[in-house]
């Protein structure tokens, strides 16, 4: 597999006034994150909520992600479950609704040991044909994915990605230098994501672009064309960005932004809460700040 490069948006799920899936919207918001420029979207994680959906509402985002995009970019699915059954089942329909990878979360609340997540990862490059990347994200998980564990099984050619959101340079720079050429290491932690790209890294999965996809593009597109003064520039609005999306119960700052920037409703599903007063109040004073000094 060729590694994937780029901006990828780990998209937010919509939902109607009654708590039911909003299909419509979540189709619209793709289509105009495809329309910025991204190299593709990541349906179903952590900023999907995808804790609060049930498997059959897992499947018809999968479906309606395919569907939206068309082609014009790659969708990575959110596939992760605490059950590797579950997992595995998830990441077979991903497979056939024609996803291009799956990214699998460790299993969390049972956390397993060294062997079962080995063998977590293992079995699903048994059941599937498509990539299979991990999740590291230990301050959801309650534990970090170890840089020995994630060179064994790219090595092995179990792993052929990682999306790492622990937000640790220093240990992601270390496994740039051990995995293969073809390993996608893509940063979830939008702080350091171009001190990453700059040396090695894929690029990012980065939570602010479903609110300004086409900067943060624009902060990728800069590294490619060697702008690395331009890329930085944008990289310091996109760090003070990330710190307003852990404003309040996550992710109802980043569906509050998308709310005033796209104007779709920011309904939210229990027992994620919105956002206060003053956290609003705290999330339009960055949103001001960003806007005010974006050149």
């Amino acid at each position: 597999m060729a590694r994937l490069e780029g901006v990828f948006c780990p998209t937010v799920t919509f939902f109607d006034a009654q708590g039911g899936l909003d299909v419509a919207t979540f189709e619209e918001h793709l289509h105009h994150l495809m329309d910025a420029g991204l190299q593709g979207v990541v349906p179903l994680g952590t900023m999907g909520e995808f804790t609060l959906l049930t498997d059959a509402e897992r499947r018809t985002l999968a479906e309606a992600s395919v569907h939206a995009v068309g082609g014009k970019g790659k969708v990575i699915v959110g596939t992760g479950s605490p059950s590797t059954d579950t997992a595995v089942a998830l990441s077979l329909h991903a497979q056939d609704v024609g996803a291009d990878a799956v990214v699998v979360v460790t299993p969390f609340y049972m956390k397993p040991n060294r062997d079962g997540l080995l063998r977590h990862y293992e079995a699903l490059h048994r059941a599937v044909g498509i990539p299979v990347l991990a999740y590291n994200l230990p301050s959801f998980a309650g534990y970090s994915l170890d840089n020995e564990v994630v060179v064994e099984l790219a090595r092995e050619g179990v792993l052929q990605g990682l999306k790492d959101t622990e937000g640790n340079l220093a240990k992601d720079l270390a496994l740039v230098a051990e995995l293969p050429k073809d390993f996608t290491l893509l940063t979830g932690a939008d702080p350091i994501f171009l001190g990453l790209t700059l040396q090695g890294g894929s690029g990012g999965i980065l939570g602010t672009s479903n609110f300004f996809p086409a900067t943060v593009e624009e902060m990728y597109r800069s590294v490619r064309e060697g702008n690395v003064k331009r890329a930085a520039e944008i990289q310091a609005g996109v760090a003070r960005l990330s710190e307003a999306i852990g404003t309040g119960a996550f992710p109802a700052a980043t569906k509050y932004i998308v709310e005033k920037v796209w104007g779709h409703p920011a309904h939210l599903r229990l027992p994620v809460t919105p956002l206060s007063e003053a956290e609003r109040s705290r999330v339009d004073a960055i949103l001001k700040e960003f806007l005010g000094s974006w050149k």
